[in-house]
């Protein structure tokens, strides 16, 4: 087993994921809070006692659990037992005591898959949704944020509940996600359920992607519209749900105020473009000639001045 030698760490603590593996008995015990650099607090599930082989040395820890980190790290508290240990960094080796010297490997780039948890039991709303709180696991302490992408995956372990693809800030903790629940019955959304991989992701405005609030105040609100996108507007406000409130109401019509450009005022708005032909290959099949499909003599004077408009 591979793990990472870390001098900047006072405990011994090891991934949800090396507990699985190994087959650790993981026990739930009060500990103290444990937090990284930024000051984000990793949550422990609980502790493993484990016997480690190094260099020829047994030593029994007590491993904190957490599935915000993946992989071991063998820490102060691991080190100290095993007495005085020499660093040979022209040949990348290590040895405690008069134990076997051992390779060190360089850390590179990380290439371990973030992924994404519940942080804790949630109660999931019949035929709604439920902002989740959720966890971005790592591989150490010291790993970088960045902005992602939750690509989602089936939740086995229930029914009809589907997590939602959302951008994710840069974060490790104190992150919600949309999860539906499309069954007519409240389901309990387990801590620890996986809901996917975050991809990361290059914003281009700065970062105001993310939770990109539209406050009332907000509002273009000197915009002038023109009247078929005034009545568009006015259609798809009326529209909305009755159990939306005063300012979830004003951040829609922001929203449609902002993007009023893309908004549909009439049947014949839709254009054309010259980025994309497309083009049927019909091979040697010889083109044929049909006559007009025959109209109802109802409908004659309303095609008639439909076509008179194009």
């Amino acid at each position: 087993m591979l793990a990472l030698l870390d001098t900047g760490s006072d405990i011994t603590i090891a991934g949800r994921d090396v507990a699985d593996r190994c087959g650790w008995k993981v026990e739930a015990r009060e500990v103290s809070p444990i937090r990284v650099a930024n000051d984000e607090e990793i949550v422990i599930d609980g502790v493993a006692t484990v016997e480690f082989k190094v260099g020829g040395t047994n030593t029994v820890m007590d491993v904190l659990i957490t599935r915000d980190l993946s992989g071991l790290i063998l820490g102060i508290d691991w080190m100290t037992r095993q007495g005085p240990f020499t660093f040979d960094f022209l040949n990348d080796r290590v040895r405690f005591g008069t134990g076997k010297w051992l390779d060190l490997l360089k850390e590179g780039k990380s290439q371990m898959v973030r992924r994404c948890y519940v942080d804790h039991d949630t109660v999931l709303r019949p035929t709604g949704q439920t902002e989740v709180d959720v966890c971005i696991s790592r591989k150490g302490m010291n790993e970088p944020r960045y902005e992602g992408v939750l690509e989602p995956e089936t939740v086995s372990s229930l029914s009809r509940v589907y997590p939602g693809r959302s951008l994710l800030p840069a974060k490790f903790s104190d992150i919600k996600v949309p999860v539906l629940n499309a069954s007519d019955k409240s389901q309990i959304l387990a801590c620890g359920t996986e809901l996917g991989v975050v991809e990361p992701v290059d914003l281009l405005d700065d970062g105001s992607a993310i939770a990109d609030d539209v406050r009332p105040d907000a509002a273009e609100a000197d915009v002038e519209l023109t009247e078929p996108e005034a009545e568009v507007i006015a259609k798809m406000m009326a529209s909305l749900p009755s159990e939306l409130d005063e300012e979830q109401r004003a951040k829609v019509q922001a929203l449609l105020m902002r993007h009023r450009k893309i908004l549909s005022t009439g049947d014949h708005d839709i254009g054309r473009t010259h980025l994309v032909e497309h083009h049927i290959d019909t091979r040697d099949a010889r083109p044929i000639r049909q006559p007009l499909r025959k109209q109802a003599f109802a409908h004659a004077k309303f095609i008639k001045e439909e076509m008179m408009k194009c």
